[in-house]
């Protein structure tokens, strides 16, 4: 995948959703600016990676060079505003989006520690990795192979042994997801203070999204329980994901549909892929082709875009990227919610001289 897509796709899955000022990541001619959600170039292209905007700030990448051979060398990161003005001069080796007033930076043999909003260091560490923060905690790996959960002081508040930090969970409405390491492996949800407050009998459970965790019975099919423990969606699906904006994509068979937080059939399965709800529309798979619908199961905008599922991300602040063609990953487009182009903007058609 592009290293533009990449860096996208990354911020949104990892970082929160973006600031209230949605600002727009693109890249041209190789180098990454930013535009509005009219189209309208608000920073210049001129540093050599970048994200969207949280908290007022991205993340950006700057120093980058090329070599003899035409391979990149990794430049430095730092942040800019919104006016595209430096506010943390590029000095990191690698960098995380803002999250709770916190960023994780990278600073090479001094490990990775957390820095504000002005660049001060707030939580030295130093630490192996650290992820960003989701409800006043954050997972960090304190020696190799040693996680621990830290507040927004720097304070360890529970350790992570026992349980599998492969792909370390942050919490959701209160609750952190924990698979445990030894088997049989056993799903656990703890609190905010690592205590144990929830011990489902379940192969796998999901966060909690909208009151419910999604669950893979030991028989293979999903459900959905509540925060008691109790199975109130029966497991009946062959694949499950989590609630967003009241709706929930399941699979039965090889095709994909949408259910209530009743456990209600609200679009009949009928896609060969689907994605969770966001802004009131979805993208979903037709064919070898991406598309969106609208929460009645509409195609409102057509299925021709570039699959796998990352050539087509959610809408943030009315707008998404696509890519036109699997074959062309870096022909990518800012959509609005009609699917009207919004980037590249077209040309303006002048009238003949005469």
């Amino acid at each position: 995948m592009h290293a533009f897509l990449v860096a996208v796709a990354l911020s949104l899955v990892v970082g929160a959703e973006p600031a209230e000022l949605h600002l727009y990541p693109i890249q041209p001619d190789g180098l990454v600016g930013w535009i509005d959600a009219r189209g309208q170039v608000v920073i210049p292209p001129r540093f050599d990676s970048g994200t969207f905007f949280y908290e007022g700030l991205a993340r950006v990448e700057s120093g980058s060079e090329l070599t003899e051979e035409g391979a990149h060398t990794a430049g430095k990161y730092g942040y800019i505003d919104t006016k595209g003005e430096w506010v943390i001069q590029p000095q990191y080796r690698n960098a995380g989006d803002f999250s709770e007033g916190l960023a994780m930076v990278d600073r090479g043999s001094d490990g990775c520690a957390y820095i504000d909003r002005t660049g001060a260091v707030i939580i030295p560490g130093p630490f192996e990795r650290a992820l960003p923060f989701h409800e006043g905690r954050a997972a960090v790996e304190v020696t190799r192979g040693r996680w621990a959960y830290i507040d927004r002081g720097g304070k360890v508040v529970f350790s992570a042994q026992g349980y599998d930090m492969s792909d370390p969970p942050e919490f959701h409405e209160g609750l952190l997801a924990m698979r445990t390491e030894e088997r049989p492996r056993r799903m656990r949800f703890l609190d905010l203070d690592g205590r144990v407050a929830l011990t489902p009998e379940y192969a796998f459970a999901r966060d909690f999204r909208e009151g419910l965790s999604a669950v893979r019975t030991e028989s293979g099919r999903w459900g959905y329980m509540d925060k008691t423990g109790a199975l109130v969606i029966p497991a009946t699906w062959d694949f499950a994901w989590s609630l967003r904006e009241g709706l929930a994509a399941v699979r039965s068979g090889d095709k994909w549909g949408y259910i209530d937080a009743k456990g209600q059939t609200v679009i009949a399965p009928r896609f060969d892929d689907a994605d969770a709800f966001s802004e009131g529309l979805a993208r979903v798979k037709v064919g070898e082709r991406l598309g969106y619908i609208d929460r009645s199961g509409k195609l409102v905008i057509p299925a021709r875009y570039g699959s796998p599922m990352h050539m087509a991300e959610r809408f943030t602040g009315g707008l998404a990227l696509v890519t036109t063609s699997p074959d062309a990953p870096t022909e990518q487009r800012y959509i609005d919610r009609r699917g009207r182009v919004v980037w590249p903007r077209a040309a303006s058609k002048r009238p003949p001289k005469r």
